[in-house]
């Protein structure tokens, strides 16, 4: 009888832990929870790639705050917290160098130059990463059409301190302006993902210095932008292979027209897709974001929000969608699946070409008006 019960034992746990949902049991079909969420802290920096502006929009209060004293911006990224702000300047048709990286104290708007190249700039978690830009996706200005080196250099930035240290020099291909989107870093894992001249994507390990290219069976020219999740395991296309990394695998497929930019929760439940036309109403086609289901491996919504939207985030619990077209701010709820709030720009405010999700500054008193940078 004992050892009867010993041999059961095993497959009784078993069984209790798939229906817990620790081996994914019915996990995958039980409904997402959406937590109670403010939007109070949450703010968005916008401008249009070589303009001279930056437009700071408070997400809660829908006020607009013009900064000035920069010079033609290229990228931004932000500390977690919002006190250091970090804005790559840069000139000629892509914003190549010559050009710098400023760090702006955001309490005093005080500011100074910590590298003397025009860079891309993108958050991974608590760090801030660049890679050097070129002075065109792959040509320079004589008009001889000689074709430039693709090695970029590539490194990280601390955000409270605006400490840089350089990591490599990478071979990694750029679309010109479309070049915030060529590359994907995880920083637990220490690994970037890009493309290279050929437009094959690869896989770069910060540990040993080098590249391994990944997944060539796809061509990827097609597939618009994508975007590594949070636990680095799973690369999401708009118009494309869901691949799991680990498991040298596709494991789903996007469907999308028109596809633009696209955002996934941290638990890979939903997946959020810009689909908007090249131009809003062009042929009769109605701008909208579509939204896929991994689990289900297929688009299962889309939400109207009447505009063209392009770059999208979500809010720290992920109860929020904030997108954007070139003169207006959208906030979707999730849950509902509606828009909720729209935030008209206004025409002092040029049109967001690039658009960033981040936290208040915290700055002296309330920003109210317009800051000057020295």
């Amino acid at each position: 009888m004992k050892s009867s019960l010993l041999f059961m034992l095993p497959i009784l746990v078993f069984i209790a832990l798939g229906n817990c949902g620790i081996l994914g049991g019915e996990d995958k079909e039980k409904p997402i929870v959406w937590e109670e969420e403010s939007l109070e802290g949450l703010v968005v920096y916008g401008f249009t790639a070589g303009d001279s502006v930056l437009h700071l929009v408070n997400i809660e209060n829908s006020t607009i705050t013009n900064i000035y004293g920069l010079e033609k911006i290229r990228s931004i990224a932000s500390s977690d917290d919002g006190n250091f702000l970090y804005v790559s300047i840069g000139n000629g048709r892509s914003g190549g160098n010559p050009g710098y990286v400023t760090m702006i104290d955001t309490y005093d708007w005080s500011r100074r130059v910590i590298f003397d190249q025009s860079v891309e700039l993108e958050n991974s978690g608590s760090q801030i990463y660049f890679i050097t830009k070129l002075n065109h996706s792959g040509y320079d200005y004589t008009g001889n059409n000689e074709e430039l080196s693709h090695t970029r250099t590539f490194g990280r930035i601390k955000p409270e301190t605006g400490d840089l240290n350089i990591i490599d020099n990478i071979d990694i291909y750029a679309l010109g302006i479309g070049d915030d989107k060529g590359f994907e870093i995880n920083d637990l894992r220490q690994e970037l993902f890009g493309f290279d001249a050929g437009f094959r994507l690869f896989r770069y390990s910060f540990f040993t210095g080098q590249s391994e290219s990944i997944f060539q069976e796809f061509d990827y020219l097609e597939h618009g932008t994508f975007e590594l999740s949070k636990d680095g395991n799973t690369l999401f296309f708009a118009n494309g292979p869901v691949l799991d990394i680990d498991n040298e695998k596709q494991i789903g497929n996007i469907i999308s027209e028109r596809p633009s930019h696209l955002v996934a929760r941290d638990d890979k439940r939903e997946v959020y897709i810009s689909d908007p036309p090249t131009f809003e109403g062009v042929f009769g086609s109605t701008p909208k974001m579509t939204v896929y289901s991994l689990d289900r491996d297929s688009i299962i919504d889309s939400i109207d929000i009447g505009s063209v939207n392009y770059r999208m985030y979500l809010s720290p619990k992920e109860r929020f969608l904030i997108t954007h077209s070139r003169k207006s701010i959208f906030v979707v709820d999730l849950k509902t699946r509606e828009l909720v709030k729209k935030i008209e720009l206004s025409n002092e405010v040029s049109s967001f070409e690039k658009f960033y999700l981040y936290k208040k500054p915290l700055t002296k008193g309330e920003i109210n008006e317009d800051i000057f940078i020295e």
